[in-house]
């Protein structure tokens, strides 16, 4: 069976039950962040079809553990080796892909998306079709991180 393209249902899938927007979160001993970044994620989807995976990039501590307790909901995915940041992303994916989802958000356990962020996001590629891809800006201190891009951003 080959692996249907992103936003198309897996054989037997029902259209009206399919997440819209799709999060992997790649972690690799982030025991300390996960909670709270699992937890803005859930705040800022909370009325969007949604489906969240982390993959546990074979951590060391108790990464995986702490999501299976505190979010049994989420689906928990653990490498056997750490397979590397676009690898693990990859396993992710994959799943994310094959439950059907129109989009796939991409986040570090150490971030903390904001509460419309990712709805912002999805309603940015629902009307621009031609969009490929959308990003978040990094905010530090109430201003922009020059550490989220490398020139001056444009806006418009």
């Amino acid at each position: 069976m080959s692996t249907p393209m992103i936003g198309e249902p897996m054989p037997g899938m029902e259209q009206t039950c399919l997440p819209v927007i799709g999060v992997c979160v790649l972690t690799y001993n982030s025991e300390e962040v996960i909670l709270e970044c699992l937890h803005a994620i859930e705040r800022s989807l909370k009325d969007v079809s949604h489906e969240t995976v982390v993959v546990d990039n074979h951590s060391n501590d108790c990464s995986a553990s702490i999501v299976e307790r505190h979010y049994p909901e989420i689906k928990v995915v653990r490498s056997r080796v750490n397979t590397g940041y676009a690898r693990g992303n990859d396993l992710g994916a994959k799943y994310l892909v094959e439950r059907g989802c129109k989009y796939i958000a991409f986040i570090n356990p150490d971030v903390t998306v904001r509460q419309d962020t990712l709805a912002n996001m999805e309603s940015v590629l629902s009307e621009h079709s031609d969009a490929g891809c959308v990003g978040g800006i990094a905010i530090s201190n109430g201003r922009v991180s020059k550490a989220c891009f490398r020139t001056e951003p444009t806006f418009g």
